[in-house]
C-alpha cells in the first residue's frame, strides 16, 4: 500500500510500476494470474482517485467528464459496462458529496466557497445522476435545487422541463 501512494504521489507511469512488480511485458491471463497483479490493479485505482480529485478542485463538470470519456459515443445498453461509465459514476459521486457537505454544513474546512453546480448533460448522463441521486438517499429538496427548480412551484413547477427529471427521481427513490 505504502508504494502504491508513494508511486501516485511520484506520478510515476504504468509502466514503471509493471516493471517494479515484474509485470513488465505480461498481458491477459499471464499478467492476471500473477502474485502483483493486484497491486497493479490497485496502482491505477489510486492513481485514477487522485485525477478525479483534481478535476474536483478545477470544478470540472460532470457533463466535461461524460463528453471527455465520450459516454456519449457508447451504445445505451453497453454504457454501464465500460471502465469509462465506472470512471464516471466515481466521479459524479465525488461531485455530489462534495456538493451534499456543503449543502448541509458537513463541507471541508479547504472549502472557502460553495462548490459549484453545474445542472445538464444529456438525457443518458441525466438518467445517470438520478440513479446516483435516489442511491444516495438524498431528500428532494436538494436533488430540486441541483435541477434549478428549488424556487419553483405550483404550476411553475410541474410545469418546468426539469420537472420530468425530478418525478423519475422520485420514482427511483420510491418517493
Amino acid at each position: 500500500w505504502l508504494n502504491v501512494q508513494m508511486w501516485v504521489e511520484m506520478r510515476v507511469t504504468e509502466a514503471y510500476v509493471k516493471q517494479e512488480l515484474g509485470l513488465a511485458g505480461l498481458a491477459g491471463k499471464t499478467l492476471e494470474s500473477h502474485p502483483n497483479y493486484k497491486i497493479l490493479k490497485n496502482f491505477k485505482y489510486a492513481r485514477e482517485g487522485r485525477e478525479l480529485d483534481e478535476l474536483l478542485e478545477h470544478q470540472a463538470s460532470t457533463k466535461f467528464l461524460w463528453e471527455d470519456l465520450r459516454l456519449n459515443e457508447v451504445e445505451p445498453e453497453l454504457l454501464k459496462t465500460t471502465d469509462a461509465f465506472k470512471t464516471y459514476v466515481r466521479y459524479a459521486n465525488k461531485v455530489d458529496e462534495d456538493i451534499w457537505r456543503f449543502k448541509t454544513g458537513a463541507f471541508h474546512q479547504n472549502h472557502l466557497f460553495e462548490p459549484k453546480v453545474y445542472y445538464g448533460g444529456s438525457p443518458e448522463e441525466m438518467a445517470v445522476k438520478l440513479e446516483l441521486w435516489a442511491k444516495a438517499k438524498r431528500p428532494g429538496w436538494y436533488v430540486k435545487k441541483l435541477l434549478y427548480i428549488d424556487a419553483l412551484e405550483g404550476t411553475a413547477l410541474i410545469s418546468h422541463p426539469h420537472y420530468a427529471y425530478y418525478q423519475k427521481f422520485l420514482d427511483l427513490r420510491g418517493k
